[in-house]
This record gives structure tokens, C-alpha cells and sequence, in this order.
């Protein structure tokens, strides 16, 4: 079977489906696809702007971009190439050379419009559509999306805790849902001392879990059902207990009859769900006896009851969560609207309301370009919101002649924590939701990536050992017990499974990693070539130690969060000093890092003496201060002109000047893709926020936005990869070393969504409350189920990132066998030998980053010959100036109020007085005060911004519009000399020019003004 058919032969409306196990090029598939529509000549409205491939990851659509331009460079360049041959065969074209001149003029377009190079993650198309209909949806176009959640939601719920009023409705809510977390925990946990922390986790998960539903939370109360069924109950235990005692019959030991009285009496309802209800627990009588035969009836009557309240218990029971959520989530989108923000788990749950009663051609023209053929990656990853949103997109796009292909494994669904539901994938490969398009499934069945001793053992586990443990009917849901896969690599691979009992104190699994490490090494591999892998964070961490311990340079992708790094911390601490001098703490641990190290050795100052100094003035106030008495040439070479330009230079240069400073690029060039990324994420951020340093710092203690903290991992870095499975998803390396642990028992749910026609409504099940009453048996197998799938998907992930070699430890506890050892096959080893690899020389393909760092000339025209303090009171003068329209202004209360925010804001130490005398005598001097004079039909402006028609933008210092004439002011402040004032005449005549465009029929007349001289010093 072709599985990307000829282009002539596709009938148009086409839903393809790709089933594509581990290695078998599903992306290879999918940009193969992409290229032959761009290059058709048979299908219609397949311009790039028609045709989009959605993705999972931004890095995915990244790979993908570089896939399709490389394809078509190779048509267009290499007309023997095996690409060029390929598309030969899948495009039906008009002449034989047309594929080259075709790719090339393909390519010069994209390159030239490289937007409509439309691949991208399925969020990203989704905001696009979102911000495209945002006026539909009642959304202000100006509006910001944020990716981490947690600060508006962490400031949304300070607001709400300050609304709840003593004994009001929602502090009983409260209340109720703080002790249904309580009731929640572990038996082993902490006291929960701060519930608070805990609930807004709560809320952010809840919220996650809300919204990616296109229906709202159901709160069901039935307080009043329940009481009468307690009492229907209470009526039945009277009756049972009291014809046990006058019938004389005997109850068994352990009877709980008094333990159902006592427990409806006192109103702990919820305790009757402890309870076994079996069989009744009265002794029966040797003879037949109608007496027991109704006591039998009214245990029965009473059980039928109680099964009745364990369902409202079931359903009610996050009844107080839900409701405290509901009245949480008022607050939460008052706040977005006065911020004008939007969440990004909103999009996609607004927008499915929106498409199911819009118009979809109407969605496409806010869009701007019609989409005619769908392409979607990692289908198995879509969550039912996001395929709710896409399905009337593509209905539509199906009903005009375009296309679906999708591509997938649900076998590699290991994304369910995110909502990722791997049955929409199944659905349609059994069914076709589209009737009116051409449906075909198809597979690849041949693997690239793997040996055949490591697709053996995969076989070994999830064919053989597999149906044997619980995990079964998990595993044929997802397909993992049915698939069929050759490799199609001729190379001998290697398999081997070590077993290893557990030892907190010795963790011998340590020492049999780095064995296996060396081994490899001697055997020829790089250190790039070998990858551990391990399913939890923790054990990264703890992994990479042992690595470090050992001298093995490792790539750690959970250490790649410049957050995490000494450096980072370091100087964030400078600059928390920066922002703030009075905090110690902070001063503190500059004082003891390697950064100030470094330069403190150069002044013969050790550890030490910094750790004496600090002890000696624990008590002091404003340690900065006795840190210059105490050491002034290391205060004045390192500390004062950064402490000087703080709150002056703008955030980027202010870091730079740091790190300059105290030469952190040459002192620590083992760090500089952290000390980038950590420039870049500044650069990033003042480009959106501004300056405000404050602000970058508390961004960088809340930001949950991992990606933007991330160093790009360099490709060619000889180092040994470390990484979670999930992380490993989509890669391969010639070798993996996977440390497998136990994993603990099931501890349960802490909810189960049930989402139905009505809504969603939050059910608590167990083991205990479904033996009393089953009815929602179903819901918690399908979830029990859907855990095990992602387990039983993530092994299977695990077990085929290797290309050549597969190590497995399996690290158990003794005397047990849990999840993965109940699946894996232990202890294993291939028949075939270690694999010896010929020698190979590294190149380096990674340039040295390091430059010189630059010097103070980065700010510009002389800018350190210039007196910062000057600086500062020539803004100042501005920014009151500005608040002066006309003379009568100098007594108003609000240039009082300015003067004294200004000065403490620039925080220039001079006389309020003397500010308020220097500005009278400069308003009412003989040349100035013409321009400060109330007039009829005159016109101030201050600050007014004028812009050009390039785009410029100028900012006028003060413009006086009168009937007449049109009069333009430029303060200046300090002293000038000729070449200064011929700049600032030339500055003048740009401002007269562009206001004579603008008051075509007026005059324009320009002055300079020194604020000093109190003079006209130039006019024009």
C-alpha cells in the first residue's frame, strides 16, 4: 500500500488516517504530504495559505518548517536526489523538469512570505482564531494571552480571601471545601497548617480540568433528599434492632446494627459509608422462622437506602468545591477583563461555545485565508476540547473538496495528565465522522529507528508477559497488544535487564550505571550517543549527582531551567539588592557566591573574611552601608555606579553594565549559554513589560512558563543525556539506559469528572462507597483504565528510544512485584554480542560563544563623561514643566503634589522649596512668561507626540496653539555650546516642520528655552 497516493489519484474530500508505531517516520510521512500538496498541480486551493499542519510542541513545528524547506531545497538543487525521486513519484506534473523549477519557486516564496509557511501547535492556531473573533466573543481586541496562569490566578484568589465576610455564605463554603481537602490527604501527610496554599492548587487543577470541557460544572445539592432518606433509615434500624431484642434472637460479634443506629443518631452521616453491609448480622434460626424471613426484608429495605444515600454522597460530595470555585471564578474574570488579560485554558473553551453557532465561513474571513486541507501530528495527544474546536473547521473545509490527514500512535499517548484522550484517535480510525469524505486507514509498519533484538524484546513484554498481568484489557485499548512492527535496520543490537533489589543506603543501581556508561564508552560510543532515561523528575536529579560525582559530563533536561542554576540565583540576588537596598538577605548571598568571589580574591579578600564581616553585622540595618564603610575600594569599583544607575538604566543595559562589571562572561565561560538565556529572557521581557525591574523579578519567582526559561539545547554537545520519558518522546539515541523504579500502589482518585449531556459534575468514588452502591462502577474502571494506558504507554515509549542497545534496571523492592516489574521481562539478555563500535573522531560543531564583553560605550555619546545627577534634574525639570499649562498653575495643589512626587521619584535630594522658587522666577522672567500666559482661544499642549509620515515618533516639549500663530518650545537644561546649539536648532526646525504639515494655514514659529538663563537662547 502507497502510503502517500499519487496526486492525481486522491478523491477529494479525503479523511486519511496514519497509524504510525515508534520509528516508523510518521513525520517523514506527514512533510511528505505537506510538500506534494504545495507542488500539485491536480489539487485544488493549495496554496500555502490553504493548507496548515498542526503540531503538538513548538519544537515539533520547528523540526517540521526545516523538513519541508529542506525537502524542496533538495528538489529544486539536487535533481538526482532520493527526495526529488520521491516527489517524482507522488506528483502527476505536466513536464519532467517542472518539479525542480517548481520547488525553487516555492521555496523563494516561502522565504520571501515565510508566514504563510502555515505549521504550528494546535494552541497557537487556536489563539490565532481566538484573537481573529475576539470582538464576537465579547473580548477587547487590546488584550494580553498569559501562558502561566498561576500569578493572575494566585492574585485573583488574595482577592477573593479578602472578600469573605465572618459567618457569611462563602466562608461555610470555604470551610466545606478545606475539610474535604483535609479528608483527602494521605494518611501519612502533614498537617495541613496553610490550607490556603493547598486550595489554590487546587483551583489552578480544577480549573484545567473545567475547562477543557465545552460544558459548565454541575453543583448538585440534595440536603433535603438526604434527610429523608436518614430518616426512612433510622425507622428501618429501630425496627431491626428492636424485633432482634424482643424475638430474642442473637447477633454476631462483630454486628454492626448499633453501629448504624449510632451513627444515624448522631447525625455523622458520612460514617455510615464505613460500614460492611453484607449479610445481615442476626444469627438464623435452625427452623424456618417468618419473623427473620422480614427482618431479612427490612435489612434489605435499609441497604437499598443507604446505596440510594452513597450515591448523593458520591455526587454532592464536591458540591462545596465546586461552589467555592464558581464564586472564585467571578473574581478571577473581573480580574482579567480590568487587566485585560486572557488565560490560555480559556481559548479553547470559549471558542468551542462560539463555533457551534457561528458560521464557519464567517470564522475563516476574520481568520483571513480559508483553510483547505488539514494536517494534523501526534493526533493521539488531542484533547476532546481541542477536537471539538477543530471538527466543524475541517467539517467545513471537507465540504468544500479539501482534506485531513492525521498521524499517530496511540500507543505513545502518554499525555493524558494534560487531557489528551487517545479514544478520539481510535474513533476515527473505526469511524468515519466526516461521512461525506473518502475515509482511509493506513499504517507503517516498518521501524527505522530500532534493532531487532530491541523490537524483540518489546515483543517479549507486550505480547507474552503482558496478557498474563492486570495491566491486560489497559493494553488493548491503546492497541499495545496487537501491532505489528519489523525493523528494517540490517545492524545486531543488544538487550540486556539487570534486576537489582532496592537500598536506600548502598543504591547499588549507581555503580551499575556507571559501569554500564564506561562500557559503552569502551566500546565506542560518544557520550552523545547514550541517553538515561527514568520516569520521574526526582530521579533525574538524583541521577545526574552520580553522573557529576563520576566525572561523566551529562545534559540534564530537567536542569535546563536557567532558574535552577548557582549563576542565575546569584545574580538575581544582586539585583534584588539593586531594587532594593535595605534587603540583606540578599546582599548577603552576593557576598558569599562565586561571582564576588572571583573578584574579591583579586583584593585578597576571602570567604572568610566576607562570612566574619557579615557575622559582625548580623544586627546592623542597611548591611550595605557598613559593607562601603567597612570595604569602600571594593564598594566604589564594583558597587557604586551600579547602585547609581539602578532605576535609571534601563533593565537590559542595567545587566549588562552587571555583568560587566564584575566580568562574569570571562570569569565563568563554562555558563555562557545560561548567562544568554538569561540576557535573552530580560531582552524578552522589557520588550513586553518595560523596565520594571521589580516586576522581572517577581516574574522570575512565579513564571511557570518553562519554555521561556529553557536553554536551547545545542545540537553536537557531547554529553550524556538525561531526561524523564516524557521529555524523550519523538527522539532516539544508539544507546538508552533506562532505571526503572517501583511505582506505589493506586492510591485512588481525588475526583472523577462525569461529563454527560447535563454538564460536568465531580463524583468521588472508591473501592468502599462503590461496593454499597455501583452505579458509577463504569466511570471509575474507564478512569482506572485510562491511568494504566499511560503507564503501559509510557513503557512502550521508553523501551523504543534506543537505536542500537537497550539497558534496563530494574530497581525492585523485595518481596513485591508492582508496576513495571508485573510487566517486564527480567532478568534478559540478547543472544546476539555487545555491539563494538569503530573508533570515531568528535568534531566540534559547536562554536565558542565567548566574546569580549562590551564596554561602557554601549550606552552611547560619551554617556559615563556625563553627570548622572544632572541627567536626572534636566527629567525632572520636564516632568514639571509639563504639569505647567499657564503661570496661574504654580499655586494649584496638583504641581504641589507633583513637585513632591517627582522629587522622591528621582530621587534627587533638593529643597522642595527651592524647586518651587526656581520654577516661579523661570515662569515670570521677561523672556519666558509670553508662553506661559492664559489667552482667549489659546491652546497648551505638554509632551504632545508627533508622528512623521515614515513612522517617527517626537515628542514636542511644549506646544501653544493660538488662532494666529502656532508657537513650538524646546526646554533645555544644563549648559550647551555651539554644536550643541546648532543641534538643538535643527532638532527645533524637524517640529516646525512636521506642524506646518499639520496647521497648513498658520505660521510656525520654534524657540529654545534654557531652563538655567531663564533666557531664549535660540528662535527660528
Amino acid at each position: 500500500m502507497n502510503i502517500i497516493e499519487k496526486d492525481s489519484l486522491i478523491r477529494f474530500p479525503e479523511v486519511c488516517v496514519l497509524k504510525a508505531s515508534a520509528g516508523s517516520g510518521k513525520t517523514w510521512a506527514l512533510t511528505l504530504r505537506f510538500v506534494q500538496l504545495l507542488l500539485s498541480e491536480k489539487v485544488q486551493g493549495n496554496h500555502p495559505l490553504n493548507i496548515i499542519a498542526l503540531t503538538f510542541s513548538n519544537n515539533a513545528a520547528r523540526e517540521m518548517k526545516e523538513r519541508i524547506l529542506n525537502w524542496l531545497k533538495r528538489a529544486a538543487l539536487e535533481p538526482d536526489s532520493k527526495e526529488a525521486a520521491r516527489l517524482s513519484e507522488i506528483l502527476d506534473l505536466s513536464e519532467p523538469e517542472a518539479l525542480s523549477t517548481k520547488a525553487a519557486t516555492m521555496v523563494e516564496e516561502l522565504l520571501k512570505n515565510y508566514s504563510e509557511l502555515q505549521v504550528m501547535t494546535i494552541d497557537s492556531f487556536l489563539a490565532t482564531l481566538f484573537k481573529a473573533s475576539s470582538i464576537e466573543l465579547g473580548i477587547p481586541p487590546e488584550f494580553d494571552i498569559e501562558l502561566d496562569r498561576e500569578e493572575l490566578f494566585r492574585y485573583s484568589f488574595d482577592l477573593f480571601l479578602r472578600d469573605i465576610q465572618k459567618n457569611s455564605k462563602k466562608r461555610r463554603l470555604l470551610e466545606e471545601t478545606v475539610d474535604r481537602i483535609m479528608n483527602n490527604q494521605k494518611e501519612d501527610s502533614a498537617y495541613l497548617w496553610n490550607p490556603a496554599e493547598r486550595l489554590i492548587k487546587e483551583i489552578i487543577e480544577l480549573h484545567g480540568k473545567l475547562t477543557s470541557f465545552s460544558s459548565e460544572g454541575i453543583i448538585a445539592y440534595r440536603d433535603d433528599e438526604t434527610e429523608e432518606l436518614m430518616k426512612e433509615c433510622s425507622r428501618l434500624i429501630d425496627e431491626i434492632i428492636n424485633t432482634v431484642q424482643t424475638e430474642g434472637f442473637s447477633e454476631y460479634r462483630r454486628s454492626n446494627l448499633w453501629k448504624i443506629k449510632t451513627a444515624i443518631d448522631e447525625g455523622r452521616y458520612p460514617d455510615l459509608l464505613k460500614i460492611n453491609y453484607g449479610k445481615l448480622t442476626v444469627k438464623k434460626p435452625s427452623r424456618p422462622n417468618s419473623t427473620y424471613q422480614r427482618l431479612q426484608l427490612l435489612w434489605e429495605e435499609l441497604k437499598k437506602n443507604l446505596s440510594e444515600y452513597a450515591r448523593h454522597y458520591m455526587e454532592t460530595y464536591y458540591s462545596p468545591y465546586l461552589s467555592t470555585y464558581r464564586e472564585f471564578l467571578k473574581i478571577l474574570e473581573e480580574t482579567k477583563r480590568l487587566l485585560g488579560r486572557i488565560v490560555i485554558d480559556d481559548i479553547s473553551y470559549k471558542l468551542s461555545r462560539y463555533l457551534v453557532t457561528e458560521l464557519i465561513p464567517d470564522v475563516y474571513l476574520r481568520y483571513g485565508e480559508r483553510i483547505n486541507h488539514f494536517l494534523i501530528d501526534e493526533f493521539q495527544d488531542t484533547s476532546p476540547l481541542q477536537w471539538t474546536n477543530l471538527f466543524p473547521l475541517i467539517e467545513n473545509s471537507l465540504s468544500e473538496g479539501g482534506s485531513l490527514f492525521v498521524v499517530g500512535d496511540t500507543k505513545q499517548a502518554i499525555y493524558g495528565f494534560r487531557n489528551a484522550d487517545y479514544r478520539i484517535m481510535k474513533e476515527i480510525e473505526q469511524t468515519n465522522p466526516f461521512p461525506s469524505a473518502r475515509h482511509e486507514v493506513k499504517s507503517l509498519q516498518k521501524n527505522f529507528r530500532s534493532s531487532p533484538e530491541i523490537l524483540e524484546y518489546v515483543d517479549r513484554v507486550f505480547k507474552d508477559r503482558l496478557p498474563q498481568s492486570p495491566y491486560f484489557t489497559a493494553a488493548q485499548l491503546s492497541g499495545l497488544t496487537d501491532f505489528q512492527q519489523d525493523s528494517a535496520r540490517h545492524e545486531r543490537g543488544y538487550v540486556e535487564v539487570y534486576e537489582i533489589q532496592r537500598d536506600e543506603q548502598t543504591e547499588p543501581e549507581r555503580q551499575k550505571l556507571i559501569d554500564i556508561i564506561k562500557d559503552l564508552k569502551n566500546r565506542g560510543y560518544q557520550n552523545r550517543d547514550i541517553a538515561v532515561l527514568t520516569m520521574e523528575n526526582y530521579d533525574v536529579v538524583r541521577l545526574s549527582s552520580w553522573l557529576s560525582e563520576e566525572g561523566i559530563p551529562f545534559l540534564s533536561y530537567s536542569s535546563l531551567d536557567i532558574r535552577r542554576r548557582k549563576l542565575t540565583l546569584e545574580l538575581i540576588a544582586l539585583l534584588e539588592f539593586l531594587d532594593s537596598p535595605t534587603e540583606d538577605f540578599a546582599l548577603s548571598t552576593f557576598l558569599l557566591g562565586q561571582v564576588f568571589q572571583q573578584v574579591a580574591l583579586e583584593h585578597a579578600l576571602t570567604v572568610r573574611d566576607i562570612e566574619t564581616f557579615l557575622f559582625k553585622t548580623r544586627d546592623n540595618k542597611n548591611r550595605y552601608v557598613s559593607f562601603r564603610e567597612a570595604f569602600p575600594q571594593l564598594w566604589s569599583r564594583y558597587f557604586e555606579r551600579l547602585f547609581r544607575l539602578s532605576g535609571y538604566l534601563p533593565l537590559y543595559d542595567l545587566v549588562i553594565e552587571a555583568l560587566r562589571t564584575f566580568s562574569v562572561f570571562e570569569h565563568f565561560r563554562e555558563e555562557e549559554a545560561t548567562l544568554v538565556r538569561f540576557l535573552e529572557v530580560v531582552k524578552e521581557f522589557e520588550s513586553r513589560y518595560g523596565s520594571d525591574l521589580n516586576r522581572f523579578l517577581s516574574e522570575f519567582r512565579s513564571s511557570r512558563d518553562k519554555e521561556l526559561w529553557n536553554i536551547q539545547v545545542p545540537e553536537g554537545t557531547n554529553a550524556v543525556n538525561i531526561m524523564t520519558v516524557h521529555k524523550s518522546k519523538g527522539l532516539g539515541f544508539q544507546a538508552v539506559v533506562f532505571v526503572a523504579y517501583e511505582k506505589n500502589k493506586n492510591q485512588g482518585f481525588p475526583y472523577i469528572i462525569n461529563h454527560d449531556t447535563e454538564g460536568v459534575t465531580l463524583l468521588k468514588l472508591n473501592r468502599t462507597l462503590l461496593s454499597i452502591n455501583p452505579c458509577y462502577e463504569h466511570l471509575y474502571q474507564e478512569e482506572l483504565y485510562r491511568r494504566q494506558t499511560d503507564e503501559l504507554n509510557a513503557l512502550y515509549v521508553a523501551l523504543t528510544r534506543a537505536k542500537r542497545e537497550l539497558h534496563l534496571l530494574c530497581v525492585k523492592n523485595k518481596d513485591r512485584e508492582n508496576y513495571p516489574f508485573n510487566v517486564l521481562v527480567y532478568p534478559y539478555r540478547s543472544d546476539s554480542p555487545k555491539p563494538v563500535l569503530e573508533s570515531q573522531e568528535l568534531k566540534e560543531t559547536v562554536p565558542e560563544l565567548y566574546y569580549p564583553s562590551l564596554s561602557p560605550a554601549l550606552y552611547g555619546n560619551g554617556f559615563s563623561d556625563i553627570e548622572i545627577g544632572a541627567r536626572k534634574r534636566g527629567e525632572f525639570v520636564h516632568a514639571i514643566l509639563s504639569t505647567i499649562h499657564y503661570d496661574i498653575d504654580l499655586q494649584s495643589e496638583t504641581l504641589l503634589k507633583g513637585i513632591k512626587r517627582y522629587l522622591e521619584s528621582f530621587s534627587l535630594d533638593i529643597p522642595f522649596e527651592q524647586i518651587l522658587n526656581e520654577l516661579t522666577r523661570f515662569v515670570y522672567s521677561p523672556d519666558i512668561h509670553r508662553f506661559f500666559k492664559q489667552r482667549q482661544f489659546r491652546t497648551v499642549l505638554t509632551e504632545q507626540e508627533v508622528v512623521d509620515r515614515w513612522g517617527n515618533l517626537y515628542r514636542i516639549d511644549r506646544l501653544i496653539i493660538d488662532p494666529e500663530l502656532i508657537q513650538v518650545i524646546d526646554f533645555k537644561t544644563g549648559t550647551y555650546d555651539e554644536e550643541q546649539l546648532t543641534t538643538y536648532k535643527e532638532q527645533i526646525g524637524r517640529y516646525m516642520e512636521l506642524l506646518r504639515g499639520i496647521y497648513c494655514q498658520r505660521p510656525v514659529k520654534g524657540y529654545v528655552v534654557s531652563f538655567e538663563n531663564r533666557q531664549v537662547i535660540a528662535e527660528i
